[in-house]
């Protein structure tokens, strides 16, 4: 892992030095083996702290790559609006696991467009709007104040005790 960080350090300067838009329009944050914690909780950690920041912009589209469950979780309780999760596609991954009996694995650089998920998180948020939206109607006998953030965070919560890979 410290060849990798010096060589992942190494790749963001020459980018910074080489490329334009790494020059003038993007921020660069890396956080490799040195800094404690798992990477999905490390990315979490930063977007709690920016969205506390004077320059947070709520029209932000952020989008996070990896195929751990548990990041749709930790995507919900951001409570960002536009927050999507891009992820190989299982068949692709199992596919590639086939392969290594003899045959050579695809090559990530070969991936196409199909090959991939994109995971809308408002599209859920949405949903869980709609499944519980009878806690919305003042007749429903309900006593609590109906907040549909609050019932996905409870619904994230529930998941993490009975889950084992928060």
């Amino acid at each position: 892992m410290l060849k990798l960080s010096m060589a992942m350090n190494r790749w963001i300067e020459f980018k910074q030095k080489s490329d334009p838009f790494w020059k003038n329009g993007a921020t660069v944050i890396f956080s490799g083996p040195d800094v404690p914690g798992e990477g999905e909780h490390k990315v979490m950690d930063y977007m709690r702290e920016f969205q506390q920041s004077t320059s947070y912009d709520s029209s932000l589209v952020h989008v996070l790559y990896g195929l751990d469950a548990d990041l749709i979780m930790l995507g919900l309780v951001t409570h960002e609006n536009k927050f999507m999760l891009l992820r190989e596609k299982m068949s692709v991954v199992m596919n590639n696991r086939k392969r290594r009996n003899g045959r050579k694995p695809k090559d990530m650089l070969e991936y196409e467009r199909e090959d991939f998920e994109l995971l809308q998180l408002q599209t859920l948020r949405q949903m869980f709007q709609i499944q519980f939206r009878k806690f919305a109607d003042k007749n429903s006998g309900f006593t609590e104040v109906y907040s549909p953030e609050r019932i996905i965070d409870d619904f994230v919560f529930m998941c993490m005790l009975v889950g084992n890979d928060f």
